[in-house]
């Protein structure tokens, strides 16, 4: 360079071709790691959208299954229901027959007292 007659001009070029090779370079890593770190978002966002899916299955399931239970637990409790009213049916008409019997045992008692003071009655005469 020391024999160049334009060195200035030589180096202010060499540094022009410099400031345009480093431009192109730090332009290409800047595009390199975008799409790197896009790749590596994509993807963890791909495993948490599959893990989700996953869980949203897991829980439709889980309803499902709950459901499910749901529907027996209605059978049994209308079966009980059933039972429970055909128990108190049964119930008032055994407080009816006892009623009943009640009266007329208090009817048997009596005609059976009236009976008694009729004979005494006679024995008395």
């Amino acid at each position: 360079m020391a024999h160049c007659p334009n060195r200035e001009e030589l180096k202010a070029r060499v540094w022009v071709v410099y400031n345009i090779l480093l431009e192109y370079n730090c332009r290409t890593e800047y595009e390199s790691t975008i799409t790197s770190l896009a790749k590596q978002y994509q993807e963890q966002v791909n495993i948490i959208t599959k893990d989700m899916k996953d869980q949203i299955s897991e829980l439709n399931s889980e309803v499902d299954k709950l459901k499910h239970k749901l529907s027996e637990i209605e059978s049994k409790n209308r079966k009980l229901e059933m039972e429970r009213n055909s128990f108190i049916v049964k119930n008032q008409d055994l407080v009816t027959d006892l009623e009943n019997t009640m009266l007329l045992h208090e009817k048997e008692v009596v005609m059976r007292l009236k009976f008694e003071a009729k004979i005494s009655n006679m024995q008395a005469v």
